[in-house]
Formats: C-alpha cells, structure tokens, sequence
C-alpha cells in the first residue's frame, strides 16, 4: 500500500531540481500515515487529515513563487534589474554608491548573469554583451560625473547634462530617452571649444543607453 507512494518520492529525489520536494513528499506522508507493523491503514484517517499539509505546502509555495525568485528566468530578470538599478545610481550627482563597491558589484552580478543564461536557454552572447556594455557604461558615467564636477556651477551644460543624469537615476527617464538626450547634447558640445572628451562621454553613455540588450 505504501510502495506507490514511496516511489514517487524516489522518483523525485532522483531528479537533481526535486530532490528537496521529493524529500519533503515523503517525510510528510510517513508522517500523516504513521506506518508501523502490523501495516494498519485508516484511509479515511488519513483523508481527513491530508487537506491540512496540503493546503500548507501550497501556501509556503505561494509564498516562495511571489517573494523569492524561483524560476530561472525570474532570477535571470532580477539580476538585470539589480545591474540597471546600480547604473541608475552611479548616474546621480553626488552618487550614492562608491566606484570600489560598484565594481566588485558588476563583476559579481555580470558573472551570474552569465551562468543563469545557461538555465533559461538564451543565446550566451545576449547577457555577455549586456554584461561588458553594463560595465562600460558604468566606467563612462562615472567619467562623465567627474567631467561636471571640473566645470563651473553656472555653465549651461553641465545644468542640462545633470537634469538627464538626474531624471535617468529617479526612473523619470527611460535608459532609450535618455540616451537619445545624451546623443543630441554630445553633438552640441563637440562643438564647445575643449570640451571634446565630454562630447565622446556624452556619446558614449548615450549609444550604450540606447543598446542595452534587457532594457
């Protein structure tokens, strides 16, 4: 009586992504039949209290399915998103994250952005590309912010560039519209005498905005 049961559990643990179910399945059935020898089985015992671990297994998978990422490509968009989020941050003036922190934060993330590529069934060049322009794009706007810095407080530009950069951080901005203001002003100030390595860091920053693979 107890061997069908027993061996959907086997059958569960011997999958590698079911081992914690499987278990699970077979602890809590031995425990609701209480199995000793000589084998007794009330069945409507156990029907009557089957709904209970039911119900609470279904309500701690709930739980995890809407807390915690539990897909593969759930966990794959929640990396994006914290890799987007930390460039959101870097672009504020003043920002709130070091350059040291975000480094060792975008070599951690781009890594397991690419071995979570592998369980979803993506291409690999897509997160590999979304990984080295996401690092780019930080080395660029976190050169763009020193850039501003070194110009005066009334200077135009550095007005307008901090109101994108500001609107990019606050998610006002979009990461497309905002590349597409970067572009425009890059192609203002490349006229601006000595101001040559802001335009190539306005476009830069701005074509990569634009190309982000995940936005």
């Amino acid at each position: 009586a107890l061997a069908p049961f027993l061996l959907i559990g086997c059958l569960a643990m011997a999958e590698r992504d079911k081992v914690i179910i499987g278990t699970d399945f077979g602890a809590v059935f031995l425990l609701l039949t209480a199995p000793d020898w000589p084998l007794q089985i009330d069945a409507m015992a156990f029907l009557h209290l089957a709904p209970g671990p039911t119900l609470g297994a279904l309500t701690a998978a709930a739980g995890f399915y809407f807390i915690l990422p539990t897909g593969p490509q759930r966990r794959l968009r929640d990396i994006e998103k914290l890799i987007e989020g930390d460039l959101r941050r870097l672009s504020r003036p003043g920002r709130e994250l070091s350059e040291a922190k975000w480094r060792t934060r975008a070599l951690h993330r781009a890594l397991k952005l690419v071995l979570r590529t592998s369980a979803v069934g993506q291409p690999e060049r897509r997160p590999v590309y979304g990984a080295i322009m996401a690092m780019n794009l930080g080395v660029d706007l976190l050169a763009l912010n020193r850039q501003l810095d070194a110009l005066p407080a009334d200077d135009v530009y550095r007005r307008t560039i901090t109101e994108v950069l500001a609107g990019l951080a606050d998610e006002t901005l979009p990461f497309e519209q905002a590349g597409d203001r970067l572009l425009s002003l890059a192609v203002e100030v490349v006229h601006q005498p000595g101001r040559a390595k802001l335009a190539d860091l306005l476009q830069r920053c701005g074509l990569v905005l634009q190309s982000l693979p995940w936005r």
